[in-house]
């Protein structure tokens, strides 16, 4: 596989996004709405070797809903990693984002639903980690739900028949999938467990269910490559996930519901690969 390489001014700092051989870096002007699609089912998605660098900096875990076209991050004051202080951002997912909610105890795991009315996010209260649901009435967040489910570290939500779907890291490495049925969050079978050798991280559903992105450690030679598995309806379960050709993250990856784009994390900015 071609590895690839990203052509920063640092080049110091070219492994921090992960990958990358002789790929172009533009900086981003408003896209062009394009054809784009996602193959059937059964068939790897292909992206062009151009990176593109999105304005802004200091978010990452970057979630979006395809109604509203807004995106939530966790977002700090003063850069990725210089304190512990954040707030979840609100915003265009191409522009800055603004405060939405802020707390004392430092945000973790925003996911925003794809409809784009719904907000999850975890945080730390002494030594017990709190998942909180919020709503959208009007333009603000409402809390209505504390811990909908047992863990708030999960993969972007997708939705689909009855629900919205997540997957969920359990612990031992393992993942469940998880569905809201009847307007309570409950175990609808494992992920991973047909493909063991693999150690998924930064999981990344696509919006209908149907397809999954992430990130993995392969326990037999100690790669760490990006993955791309599929299904043919949510209630299947997903295919021997095979290594795709795209920049590894160093946080949650995303990909648009059409398959156009796939956004990565690295050097505390937003990047995007698409068709």
């Amino acid at each position: 596989m071609i590895r690839w390489l990203l052509l920063l001014t640092l080049a110091c700092a070219c492994n921090q996004v992960h990958g990358l051989d002789q790929t172009g870096l533009i900086y981003d002007t408003p896209p062009i709405d394009a054809p784009w699609a996602c193959p059937a089912i059964g068939t790897m998605p292909t992206f062009s070797r151009q990176l593109h660098q999105l304005p802004g900096r200091g978010c990452r875990q970057y979630t979006f809903s395809p109604k509203t076209k807004r995106a939530v991050a966790l977002c700090y004051p003063n850069g990725v990693g210089a304190n512990k202080e954040s707030f979840v951002g609100e915003g265009p997912l191409d522009d800055e984002l603004t405060p939405a909610l802020s707390s004392p105890e430092p945000f973790e795991n925003p996911r925003l639903t794809p409809d784009g009315q719904r907000l999850y996010v975890s945080h730390q209260q002494g030594t017990t980690v709190v998942t909180e649901q919020y709503t959208r009435v009007n333009d603000t967040w409402v809390l209505t739900k504390t811990n909908p489910f047992p863990n708030g570290y999960i993969s972007t939500i997708a939705t689909g028949p009855g629900g919205d779907r997540a997957l969920m890291y359990t612990g031992g490495g393992l993942w469940e999938e998880w569905a809201e049925i009847a307007g309570t969050w409950m175990v609808v079978g494992p992920f991973d467990a047909d493909f063991p050798l693999i150690a998924p991280v930064h999981t990344s559903l696509s919006l209908d269910g149907l397809r999954v992105i992430f990130e993995g450690l392969d326990y037999n030679d100690g790669r760490v490559s990006m993955y791309y598995s599929d299904r043919s309806a949510v209630d299947q379960r997903f295919r021997t996930p095979v290594v795709i050709d795209v920049p590894k993250s160093q946080d949650l990856v995303a990909m648009t519901e059409d398959c156009g784009k796939l956004y990565v994390f690295g050097l505390e900015r937003l990047f995007y690969v698409s068709q």
